[in-house]
């Protein structure tokens, strides 16, 4: 038998997608909050012009990216990080892909060695950790707890990046961050991210370390404008690169087409292999992200947000505080005593948040009387979230993501997404609500 490279020992590919696999068999299609993603298609604009470009265009090999999509998404990247850089991005600093994740994959071998470290506050998506060991490097997991709103603090980035000088005698080679998160929805303020730039620039005199940020969810915050690191710290951009996509804003998770944007050496090393591994973004992708940059521009540029999205903000800032709420207010008697077996932190007033996700603590629940089987019984306990959701399923249809995977700041939570009808929603709380006052019978 051929071995495996042993840096991929410990690769074993998306779990979000494997869970989501695993528990079709079980979920019932209007009940299945695990995958981030709308049920509605992409705008009509971006159907019409992939439509028109299949039947009348030659879909031969082309350049990844080209002029004309280079300077739309440029501009857009512009409108909504307010950072066009300075001195201004141009070609040289952009690369594109079969998704946020495939950029996000080729970055990290083009700038991680055996040996170097990655920062990761958890809970992050839980991709990140497995790009980083693709690339022979070691994911250093920071947990942040509802206490810390699940977001890094400066102090505790401070302590995390001291420690691993004293302890490794270097910085980490790269730091990832993401606002709005996956899974938890917290938003950095402008505040925040100044604190965070006055401590890498501080603690990183010479600028080694990469920072990430993953803005895939940069149009879908509420409470207050999102803000980029780059727009409060421009001084940070030779250290920085932006990840973000379409899959999210323009509802096409299955078109593939990511970019990221960042300084020039590095950029041209992530081009190369993406060239080596992908050659360019599947043509068709490139129609359609040329007519949402189009469109998207033609509204930024007035300052006014595209009405498409519009319905989406309204319809998650409705649906997020709604599954919340009604999760905080189910109620189960366990040995005696009345508890609430979901724990939800909510955003204070004027606090941003973000994405379509509920992220809630079952804490309350984990040892009680149901294991992955989904039978119940005085010797079958819950060890963890993945054995929650699995019997969840398995009992009533409702599939959500354990919380888990997002790291160890995830631990006994899970992942609710609730880019759907509100009534379906509803519906799945109930049968949620059913399935835990089964186990505290």
């Amino acid at each position: 038998m051929v071995d495996i490279a042993e840096h991929l020992t410990s690769v074993g590919g998306s779990k979000t997608r494997g869970f989501n696999a695993a528990v079709k068999p079980f979920s019932k299609k209007d009940y299945t909050l695990t995958l981030g993603e709308f049920t509605e298609p992409a705008p009509d604009h971006i159907r019409q012009a992939v439509a028109h470009a299949a039947l009348s265009d030659p879909t031969t090999y082309t350049n990844p990216q080209t002029a004309d999509l280079t300077k739309e998404l440029l501009t857009y990247n512009g409108h909504i990080s307010g950072f066009r850089g300075e001195p201004a991005y141009t070609a040289a600093n952009v690369t594109t892909g079969a998704g946020a994740v495939n950029v996000l994959f080729n970055l990290a071998q083009a700038v991680l060695n055996p040996g170097d470290f990655v920062l990761i506050p958890s809970p992050s998506w839980a991709t990140y950790f497995d790009i980083a060991k693709a690339a022979h490097a070691s994911p250093i997991d920071m947990p942040c707890t509802a206490t810390d709103n699940f977001k890094l603090s400066a102090a505790k980035l401070r302590c995390q990046l001291q420690e691993c000088k004293e302890d490794y005698g270097t910085l980490p080679k790269m730091l990832i961050l993401s606002s709005p998160s996956n899974p938890t929805g917290a938003v950095y303020s402008e505040q925040e991210w100044k604190d965070i730039a006055k401590v890498i620039w501080e603690e990183d005199p010479e600028h080694k370390m990469l920072v990430v940020t993953d803005d895939i969810y940069a149009r879908l915050v509420f409470g207050s404008d999102y803000k980029s690191l780059l727009s409060v710290a421009p001084e940070l951009q030779e250290q920085v690169v932006m990840v973000n996509g379409l899959s999210k804003s323009h509802r096409m998770t299955g078109w593939r087409f990511g970019y990221g944007i960042g300084p020039e050496s590095i950029m041209s090393k992530v081009n190369a292999l993406s060239s080596l591994n992908i050659g360019n973004v599947d043509t068709l992708a490139q129609v359609a992200a040329l007519a949402a940059f189009r469109d998207s521009n033609s509204y930024l540029s007035r300052g006014e947000v595209e009405p498409f999205l519009t319905e989406m903000r309204d319809s998650l800032a409705h649906n997020i505080p709604l599954v919340a709420n009604a999760l905080r207010n189910i109620t189960v008697t366990m040995d005696g005593q009345t508890i609430h077996p979901f724990e939800v932190a909510l955003p204070a007033e004027n606090d941003p948040y973000g994405a379509f996700y509920v992220f809630a603590s079952i804490e309350p629940l984990v040892g009680s009387c149901v294991e992955s089987t989904g039978t119940r019984g005085k010797s079958d306990y819950v060890a963890a979230d993945y054995n929650f959701a699995i019997a969840l399923a398995k009992e009533t249809g409702v599939a959500v993501m354990p919380g888990s995977f997002f790291g160890s700041g995830g631990e006994d939570h899970i992942r609710i997404m609730v880019a759907k009808d509100p009534n379906l929603l509803e519906q799945a709380v109930k049968e949620m609500e059913r399935f835990v006052q089964q186990l505290a019978a």
